[in-house]
């Protein structure tokens, strides 16, 4: 469990993370920046089902809009086809989706509309943005936003959660230190001279 924290705000998370581990709907996640949205989703994905396919992550305000279309919903020129179009039980982590461009959010509005969704990959959804100021704007699809907020899970930020920058810093510590190789597992590999 990678979720460090023992603030009400993190036991309140992970109980929320277990109510959408056993089903396929899409999940949309909300933070601020570095509150753990990816690693929310990758928790989802390794605590479901389906923990065994590929868990993939997309980043959509890094990439260019042509280049997203055609990673999630493929090439029919080169008859190559996308992430979401191999039903092998996979999860997508869309990472900033209030970025996705209108063009791919109606690709994938059409893709969530499907009446057969067994195996097809499961959809996470993050954004450190709120979503329906961009519905009524009609910058985001309102289709699509209702889909994704079947299953709304919000983040707290760490200003929200008093103890835990501290654990989490200490977790991070202690993840990336090195064992130290002793000296007789050297002298043991050494050439002779």
């Amino acid at each position: 469990d990678e979720i460090v924290g023992t603030s009400y705000a993190i036991s309140s998370l992970r109980e929320k993370l277990k109510q959408v581990y056993y089903n396929s709907r899409p999940v949309l996640i909300y933070g601020e920046l570095g509150t753990g949205k990816s690693l929310a989703a990758k928790t989802i994905h390794a605590n479901g089902e389906q923990f065994e396919e590929p868990f993939f992550s997309i980043d959509c305000s890094s990439a260019s809009q042509d280049l997203l279309k055609t990673e999630l919903f493929g090439d029919e020129a080169l008859s190559q086809p996308g992430l979401l179009q191999i039903n092998d039980g996979r999860t997508v982590y869309l990472k900033e989706i209030s970025a996705l461009g209108k063009s791919a959010q109606a690709l994938l509005r059409n893709y969530l509309k499907q009446e057969d969704r067994n195996l097809a990959p499961r959809i996470i959804a993050g954004s450190s943005n709120a979503l329906e100021p961009l519905v009524e704007s009609t910058n985001f699809d309102g289709t699509l936003f209702l889909k994704l907020n079947e299953n709304c899970i919000s983040i707290a930020s760490l200003s929200e959660r008093a103890d835990d920058p501290i654990l989490i810093a200490c977790y991070l510590l202690k993840k990336s230190q090195r064992r130290p190789v002793s000296y007789t597992h050297l002298r043991a590999h050494e050439t002779p001279e």
